[in-house]
């Protein structure tokens, strides 16, 4: 089954939905597309909407889905189409535009992507596979929770061990109360009807109180044996190196590699997966984490791209809790101090050790290696694309007392926190002033996201150093 709107002779925007949703998601879209002039062909995935259900686990795959979708393209014969993809409809529709490319001519894309992680430590995959195996199905309730907590806590550095709650709540619940869920995230409703809900539910009652939104995504589903497709599809996406889609996924990859037609990402920051890209009006932004060396000289050679967030261009507290202060085409730069940096002999890279021992009048200690410093023996350097498994969620307590005086923290970005001992650089030798005629107080946040201790954890980059020689002018590869 597939929804079609709009002029006939109009250029073809194609909407794939995720799971556990259906065409239905795209009704507030629609009336805009089509009053642009577009056709609009919204299909229900087989297993959701309209479209027929097979009762089966085994008949719900990565790979039938987009043979079954493929199928579908070819006998309507669609052309010149505009593909727009969520969730699992990005999955599905980027093996689409990757299969039948002559077909497509722009892709968009919103929270989704080609999971492919041949890579991942063995450590991982057991994590997720005993998780999966052993641990209690998750309520509702309990699943929200764990999410929260090990997405936004930091408490997992998986991707996909946090991606593992979701897929065993939906495979060993029954019949999921999806529409209850869908009304929860999308409506807006008054916080003594969501708490009824939650509390009906919480006693028994599947899908208490429903809207008509809620009606609308439930419908598909008036009974378990028409839930297959959403409670086993999650199961599918190739989050691990076991996947059988492995190769398929490669194979995507390498022809979007080199895809040449337009390509736009609409993401939202605050998804659980994709939480580590933020946005801006040209798309998605990425975290870059590299030395200053490089972020200088990338500033100096591209000063029209550059942006001041100290000045409200940037309103995302993780990015300013990092030091984050620049955004150059779509990559926010993330200052690494001192980052790793190689020598090159005989075609292999070889770490320079940042510190070297020197010898002191009362003993060695250590100092920053010459040879780190100088390019001419250290003339490669590291940055990573972080991904999300990078960072963790940190709790600032600021102190409120110092010595025997106490007082309550002021509200400004977060919380003051009064520094004390040599940094306050008291100079009435108290070690302390909290009066702040002496000292020094900074403001933390009470909650943010930071670097966690796997920062190399992501896309690596080397390149050769850049090289000063003026102001305005740098050398580097």
């Amino acid at each position: 089954h597939h929804i079609d709107e709009g002029p006939r002779d109009g250029a073809i925007v194609l909407c794939i939905h995720g799971q556990p949703v259906w065409s239905y998601l795209y009704r507030k879209m629609i009336p805009y597309l089509t009053a642009a002039g577009l056709r609009v062909i919204c299909p229900d995935l087989v297993g959701y909407g309209k479209s027929d259900k097979p009762a089966a686990r085994e008949d719900y795959t990565y790979e039938r889905q987009v043979e079954w979708m493929g199928a579908w393209l070819e006998q309507n014969d669609f052309s010149g189409v505009t593909f727009f993809g969520q969730d699992w409809g990005g999955l599905i529709g980027l093996r689409l535009v990757a299969a039948h490319s002559d077909r497509f001519s722009n892709v968009v894309i919103g929270n989704t992507g080609l999971p492919y992680n041949p890579d991942l430590p063995q450590a991982m995959v057991d994590e997720v596979e005993d998780y999966r195996a052993h641990a209690p199905t998750p309520t509702l309730f309990s699943m929200t929770k764990e999410l929260r907590s090990l997405s936004w806590d930091g408490k997992a550095v998986n991707p996909a061990r946090i991606f593992a709650v979701w897929q065993k709540f939906c495979w060993e619940t029954v019949h999921p109360p999806f529409g209850l869920m869908l009304s929860m995230m999308t409506e807006q409703q008054p916080t003594f009807m969501k708490i009824a809900r939650a509390l009906l539910h919480k006693l028994g009652m599947r899908a208490p109180l429903p809207s008509s939104v809620a009606k609308a995504y439930d419908a598909p589903f008036p009974s378990a044996e028409y839930t297959m497709g959403p409670r086993a599809m999650p199961s599918q996406v190739p989050s691990l190196p076991t996947s059988p889609s492995l190769e398929q996924q490669r194979l995507a990859w390498e022809f979007f590699d080199s895809f040449e037609k337009p390509f736009v990402c609409a993401f939202a920051d605050d998804d659980p997966v994709t939480r580590f890209v933020s946005l801006d009006n040209g798309g998605p932004l990425f975290s870059l984490y590299l030395g200053m060396e490089a972020s200088q000289a990338i500033i100096l050679n591209n000063a029209e791209f550059r942006k001041d967030l100290r000045e409200g261009a940037m309103n995302n507290e993780l990015f300013r809790r990092l030091g984050a202060n620049t955004a150059i085409k779509g990559f926010r730069h993330i200052i690494n101090p001192l980052p790793a940096r190689f020598s090159y002999a005989a075609g292999a890279y070889t770490r320079v050790n940042t510190f070297a021992n020197v010898a002191g009048t009362k003993g060695t200690y250590q100092d920053i290696n010459p040879d780190y410093l100088d390019p001419t023996t250290a003339p490669y350097e590291a940055a990573y694309v972080l991904s999300s498994d990078v960072m963790s969620w940190d709790w600032v307590r600021p102190d409120n007392q110092v010595g025997n005086t106490r007082w309550e923290p002021q509200s400004y970005m977060g919380d003051w926190q009064f520094i004390t001992g040599p940094e306050a650089c008291a100079n009435d030798g108290s070690g302390y002033d909290p009066f702040g005629k002496n000292g020094r107080h900074i403001a933390e946040m009470s909650g943010a996201a930071k670097p966690g201790s796997n920062r190399s954890s992501g896309l690596m980059i080397l390149y050769k150093r850049c090289q000063l020689n003026t102001l305005t002018t740098v050398t580097c590869s």
